[in-house]
């Protein structure tokens, strides 16, 4: 594996820049979304050229690089087990777990996309996936009133789980 550094930067806004210029064509942010991971060394694209596999990791991520775009509390009606159901603005269909939605600091709900809670990926709930999810989010429930929102069960409002806070920082990231 080859690792090397490359001029990428995501802005606090969530906007993709190489080398000072915005990243504006939408297969190429969808190629570096798709590929998008996180470990101790920061975050990287992973790109694949045959054989040769190359590790690009990103100079700064001063906000979220991803976003979910659609998502829906499901529950499966084998186990009992609820899941959130979403969409990223990368077109990647999935499920996860209720305890990774998250709460930020700055009022910001994420979805974490992946199971290493050593070196989180998340990505911003948008708008529409916030929307989609009024009916189950309660800020009363779970102690003071907004302190720290809960899911409930949009049919009977049953309490299902706390959504944790994280601080901003565990975001922010800057390779010097």
């Amino acid at each position: 594996m080859i690792i090397t550094n490359n001029d990428i930067i995501i802005a606090a806004d969530g906007c993709w820049y190489f080398q000072g210029q915005q990243i504006t064509n939408s297969g190429i942010l969808a190629y570096f979304k798709s590929n998008l991971g996180r470990d101790k060394g920061g975050y990287y694209i992973l790109n694949h050229f045959g054989e040769r596999i190359e590790k690009g990791y990103l100079s700064a991520v001063l906000g979220f690089p991803l976003r979910v775009m659609q998502i829906d509390l499901t529950n499966d009606p084998g186990t009992g087990h609820w899941h959130l159901e979403f969409q990223t603005d990368y077109q990647k269909h999935d499920r996860r777990p209720l305890d990774h939605l998250h709460f930020f600091d700055d009022h910001t709900l994420a979805l974490q996309l992946n199971a290493d809670n050593h070196h989180p990926l998340y990505a911003r709930l948008s708008g529409l996936a916030m929307a989609s999810l009024a009916a189950c989010l309660d800020f009363e429930t779970n102690g003071a009133a907004g302190e720290m929102p809960c899911l409930v069960n949009p049919q009977t409002q049953d309490f299902l789980t706390s959504i944790a806070l994280q601080s901003h920082e565990i975001l922010v990231w800057n390779r010097s």
